[in-house]
């Protein structure tokens, strides 16, 4: 393990300066290891009158910001300009058997935590990352996730511009989900101050992910001028209004082919082929026991639940019931019940509202 240069701020997080490449760990999963803890780490940039934020392992079973950044780091590439990479969920990623939990049990979602109340462990490690991210001025922040089911990369971005399109497209440029919800995310507490996204890479288990994770990192840190260096593509996929659909508290959940009836809700295996395709109304996603509660809550941005506009029950059938597109529909049942199921969004050609029909 290397020894920081820079004094640690607050004991929640420590800081390393400018990493010697060749005192890396030889794997990422050694590398977290030898953090022991959320970690801040600067590296001075060409450009040092500019500060970007790179944040990895919001949650612990999310590896390929991790990785990638990891990889970046053992390159001794050196960036436009000042970069900071936050690695968060150490414990989590790092407890047997690795990248296998989101957060630790008794612990809340980190990224849930980034609004008062600050009272636990989780709550006073976002405040501090808050604290760090707000102490210069920034120009961009990317938050790197990865989903537990079958989707592209695919970005979110919790207010409509063309800077936060831009940082995107660093990284994909498939999709984009405009976010109004309000859940105590990063990037919704900090987005009338920092030109901010959130970027799904892909499964937690595709290789490929990492390599988008990387690609978009690269990008991002050496791209000189991210307003103007940074083409935009019309041709991608706009989503807006997202409605969250979670699991009712209590309910026991299998994915699998055929209802198993030991468990209140039997969800499709396959369920998460349906993300970003539209659906038929009436498509059939699990099998619920007779006789058992109402299985789901949806909730949008208003907080109403609108589950029943969405879904319904018929012969022990859950079916889809909507024009709604699916996304991030989870097959890991600790997932469903610990954050969602997943979310449906509107299909909205917002882009056209911020540059006009006929910008190129």
């Amino acid at each position: 393990m290397w020894s920081p240069k820079g004094e640690s701020l607050s004991e929640l997080v420590t800081t390393i300066v400018d990493p010697d490449p060749a005192s890396l760990a030889g794997t990422a999963e050694q590398f977290l290891i030898e953090l022991g803890g959320p970690t801040e780490i600067l590296v001075t940039g060409r450009d040092r009158s500019r500060w970007r934020v790179l944040i990895v392992l919001m949650h612990g079973n999310e590896p390929s910001g991790p990785i990638a950044a990891w990889r970046w780091l053992r390159s001794g590439a050196r960036p436009a300009v000042d970069i900071s990479i936050f690695v968060l969920a150490v414990d989590a990623a790092t407890e047997p058997p690795g990248f296998a939990h989101r957060m630790l049990p008794g612990k809340r979602d980190l990224n849930r935590c980034f609004v008062p109340p600050f009272d636990d462990d989780n709550g006073k490690l976002a405040r501090e990352v808050l604290r760090r991210i707000r102490r210069r001025p920034c120009e961009a922040l990317i938050d790197i996730h990865n989903n537990t089911g079958l989707n592209p990369a695919y970005g979110i971005i919790n207010r409509p511009g063309l800077d936060r399109l831009k940082l995107v497209e660093l990284f994909t440029n498939s999709c984009c989900i405009l976010s109004d919800l309000n859940i105590g995310a990063l990037t919704e507490v900090i987005v009338d101050d920092i030109s901010s996204v959130a970027i799904e890479c892909g499964h937690s288990r595709d290789p490929a992910a990492h390599d988008v994770a990387l690609a978009g990192i690269e990008r991002f840190v050496n791209t000189q001028d991210l307003e103007l260096d940074t083409e935009l593509n019309r041709d991608i996929s706009l989503f807006d209004h997202p409605i969250r659909v979670r699991l009712r508290n209590g309910l026991t959940v299998r994915f699998s082919d055929q209802p198993d009836p030991t468990y209140d809700l039997t969800l499709r295996a396959d369920i998460d082929n349906h993300n970003f395709h539209t659906l038929d109304p009436g498509t059939v996603l699990g099998w619920i026991q007779p006789g058992c509660a109402w299985p789901l809550v949806a909730l949008g941005a208003d907080q109403k639940d609108v589950s029943h506009l969405h879904f319904a029950i018929s012969d022990d059938k859950l079916i889809f019931t909507t024009d709604r597109v699916p996304v991030m529909m989870t097959t890991d049942p600790i997932v469903a019940r610990q954050d969602c199921l997943c979310y449906l969004m509107h299909v909205h050609d917002w882009l056209a509202d911020l540059t006009g029909p006929d910008t190129p």
